[in-house]
């Protein structure tokens, strides 16, 4: 079976594509070293944000995170900040006043780096408390579901308890009257 030069074409940038491809969450301006969740993030003062990041090195095995443009004290990153993929809580300060802060991840060793950008924004925004008042809600029914679950299971656990009991006392019962049968036909 013959194929066009058309075909070929095509089958070999196909089969090109996928050997290179990479698989990004989000734009990062050094892809083959960092693949960030996201690369802007929007939180308030008071907040904690956890963020998926892949950070790609053969030769070094760690990295490290420098804020800028924070004005508080309690701004902070932690991480285990290892090599691969990785989570990065982003703290924020409840007395931040800054507008916004770049946060910069080097491998360290290297002159890499990539940033992502945390935009500040006020806590009476509506949509925001919205946001965090229905995540509330959500949270607050997923743990009473879960305890309902847990009682309903232990409710369920003695009431199967309470008919093994009451079977094995119906059975000692018939057997010891099938007993009293059996003696007294003897």
């Amino acid at each position: 079976m013959k194929f066009s030069k058309f075909t070929k074409a095509f089958a070999l940038a196909m089969a090109l594509t996928m050997l290179l491809s990479i698989s990004a969450f989000a734009d990062s301006q050094r892809p083959y070293f960092f693949d960030f969740e996201q690369t802007v993030v929007n939180l308030a003062p008071g907040d904690v944000y956890t963020m998926r990041v892949r950070v790609y090195d053969d030769v070094e095995k760690t990295f490290s995170c420098y804020i800028r443009g924070n004005e508080s004290k309690n701004t902070y990153v932690w991480s285990d900040f290892n090599v691969g993929w990785t989570t990065v809580d982003i703290h924020i300060g409840k007395d931040e006043t800054s507008k916004g802060l770049t946060i910069y991840f080097y491998i360290d060793g290297t002159n890499t780096f990539d940033n992502i950008q945390v935009r500040i924004v006020d806590p009476a925004n509506s949509y925001l408390l919205e946001t965090r008042k229905n995540a509330e809600k959500i949270r607050k029914e997923n743990a009473e579901y879960i305890e309902n679950q847990k009682l309903l299971a232990i409710y369920y656990a003695k009431l199967e308890e309470k008919k093994l009991k009451e079977e094995n006392e119906a059975l000692a019962a018939y057997y010891k009257a099938l007993e009293k049968k059996n003696k007294a036909n003897q």
